[in-house]
């Protein structure tokens, strides 16, 4: 056997790994968070036309804007499935690992993109709606 066929076969987890990280970093990350966006914009329409943090308007999507957010989420979901491989001999199992491994997304990411100070709280009242986003990490379970 050759050794590219060899370093094929002993990366079978790790690419299991990433094309599960990157599908639902696709599905979940980029399409289920482009849902709540349109939710979120439909929600409070005297917001529209407002800019965002991060320099979007609100309510006005687009095919870049779009694509580049899929394109993200299945790249951060790649590492997400790598981070699960290397952390899930060490996630609790008081709960399925996978639900375990959510509520770290859920909770780590969270303290930091969702404090007082971040400008979007005073642009969007719904903050429990906002909230939704955090949320999706717990469907990143396996």
């Amino acid at each position: 056997m050759s050794s590219v066929q060899s370093f094929w076969a002993r990366s079978k987890l790790i690419r299991s790994g990433v094309i599960a990280g990157s599908a639902a970093g696709l599905v979940i990350g980029g399409i289920g968070s482009r849902l709540i966006m349109r939710v979120v914009a439909l929600v409070d329409e005297s917001k529209r036309g407002r800019l965002t943090d991060s320099g979007a308007t609100v309510g006005q999507f687009t095919l870049e804007g779009t694509l580049t957010l899929l394109l993200l989420c299945t790249i951060v979901g790649a590492f997400g499935g790598i981070a699960y491989l290397l952390l899930r001999r060490w996630i609790p199992s008081f709960a399925p690992r996978g639900i375990t491994f959510g509520a770290g997304l859920f909770i780590l990411p969270g303290m930091l993109v969702f404090n007082e100070a971040n400008p979007d709280f005073q642009v969007f009242t719904p903050v429990l709606l906002f909230l939704s986003f955090s949320l999706l990490s717990f469907c990143y379970t396996g």
